[in-house]
């Protein structure tokens, strides 16, 4: 019976030694053979075992190299670089080079049409007694003491031929208004004033409202001319500073002609003193 128990003990110490003797990471290979050696459920790198291990060491080092490095150059470098150049380079180029120079081009197109319709775009057509035709295109007018004054050219700037500014040579119509016009007045054409007169007809002529109309041939060394004897003239437009505007107008002239169709006249302030001497023929 004692030697029985004694055997026991002994198996039992043996076998207790043993156990305690299996450790992972003890043995060469025991951290990369994929085994559990120690039997605590953790195989190989994750035993607590083999974290002195140069194996397991060399994997940790292996993994967060590659990840960190690979992850963050590649990522950052191609994003920024590629979208940010082309996107802002073309788009501002463009857009601001083909807007910029449409509208200075509009500018100018607008300032020489409004010039030509204003004044120089007219037809006037004068027709006289040997029914040879002269056409007027350009007018000026300006509101004076005795009413208004009007001059109108086969070509040229008005104002500036109307006041002496330039020479000239073509037929030349002018226009007396005597007498208060307003807007929307029909005027009568009305025979000139002679003061030379002592009597006659056109004395009691004189101090009634109407207009008086020459038309002269500049170009003469005659001084070839004639005068409007009757007719009428509509003023659509009629104001100090403004366009003068004339729907239509028909005048007889003293040589058998006519003289009429519609005009726009500027207004030229350096004809309000002056205004012409129509009145005065």
């Amino acid at each position: 019976m004692r030697y029985l128990m004694t055997a026991l003990l002994t198996l039992g110490l043996v076998a207790c030694g043993d156990k305690e003797d299996l450790l992972e990471g003890q043995s060469p290979g025991d951290c990369t053979d994929r085994a559990d050696n120690d039997g605590d459920g953790l195989f190989d790198c994750e035993d607590d075992g083999c974290s002195g291990s140069p194996d397991c060491a060399e994997e940790e080092a292996d993994a967060d190299t590659d990840s960190d490095t690979d992850s963050d150059t590649d990522s950052d470098t191609d994003s920024d670089t590629d979208t940010d150049t082309d996107s802002d380079t073309d788009s501002d180029t463009d857009s601001d080079t083909d807007a910029d120079t449409d509208a200075d081009t509009d500018t100018d197109t607008d300032t020489d049409s409004d010039t030509d319709a204003d004044c120089e775009g007219n037809n006037i057509t004068f027709t006289a007694g040997d029914g040879s035709t002269t056409t007027l295109t350009s007018a000026a007018w300006a509101e004076t003491g005795y009413g208004f004054s009007l001059h109108a050219f086969e070509s040229g700037e008005p104002c500036n031929l109307a006041t002496g500014g330039g020479s000239y040579s073509g037929w030349k119509m002018e226009w007396a208004g005597e007498g208060s016009f307003a807007q929307g007045d029909t005027a009568s054409i009305k025979a000139p004033f002679d003061p030379g007169d002592t009597g006659g007809a056109d004395d009691t002529a004189a101090p009634t409202s109407g207009v008086v109309v020459f038309v002269r041939d500049m170009s003469s060394t005659s001084g070839s001319e004639v005068n409007g004897e009757s007719g009428s003239i509509e003023l659509t437009t009629y104001g100090s500073g403004a366009d003068l505007e004339v729907a239509s107008f028909s005048v007889t002239t003293s040589d058998g002609g006519s003289l009429g169709s519609s005009l726009t006249a500027c207004y030229c302030s350096d004809l309000e003193a002056g205004g012409g001497t129509a009145a005065a023929k």
